[in-house]
C-alpha cells in the first residue's frame, strides 16, 4: 500500500513562498495547479487576509494577488505541468462590466503560453425565479496553460 501525505496551507496564496518557503519545497514538481480565484469585490468573505483587504484597487489586486499567485504556480510547476482557472467577467456594484477573466488571462500570459479556452456552461434549473443573467446559460471560462 503506498502512503501519501498532504501538505495544508492556511494564507493567502500570494504570501505562500513568503510564509512558508513554498517554492523551495515544491519547486517543479507540481503536475497541476487548478484556481476558482475570488472575483475581486463580488465575493466578499469574512476573515483578515482576504484578497480585496490587501490589494483594495483592481490593478494593484492584478499585480499584488493575482501575478504573485501566478509566479508562485509557474516556480512549482514541472515543464508540461498545466495550469488553470475558472472564472466570468461581471458587473461591479456600480453595474460596470468588469473583464475580470480576460485581465487575469494576460497576467498569466505573462508568464506561460494558453493552451486552450473552454467555455464552462453550469447546469441551472429553468423558472421564472431564475437569475436573469442565467436564463441563457450559466458561463464562465477556463483557461489552460501549460509551463514550457
Amino acid at each position: 500500500m503506498d502512503t501519501k501525505t498532504v501538505d495544508l496551507y492556511l494564507c493567502p496564496s500570494e504570501q505562500l513562498d513568503t510564509r512558508h518557503e513554498f517554492v523551495e519545497r515544491y519547486a517543479n514538481s507540481v503536475d497541476a495547479v487548478l484556481f476558482s480565484p475570488p472575483y475581486y469585490d463580488l465575493e466578499i468573505y469574512p476573515g483578515e487576509e482576504q484578497s480585496l483587504s490587501s490589494f483594495p484597487n483592481y490593478q494593484d489586486w492584478l499585480e499584488g494577488y493575482w501575478n504573485e499567485t501566478v509566479k508562485i504556480a509557474v516556480e512549482v510547476l514541472r515543464s508540461g505541468g498545466r495550469f488553470a482557472f475558472v472564472i466570468s467577467n461581471y458587473r461591479n456594484k456600480d453595474k460596470q462590466e468588469v473583464a475580470i477573466s480576460q485581465d487575469m488571462m494576460h497576467v498569466v500570459q505573462r508568464h506561460m503560453p494558453l493552451k486552450q479556452h473552454y467555455k464552462v456552461q453550469w447546469s441551472a434549473i429553468a423558472g421564472s425565479r431564475q437569475a436573469k443573467k442565467t436564463r441563457g446559460g450559466n458561463f464562465e471560462d477556463l483557461w489552460l496553460f501549460e509551463k514550457p
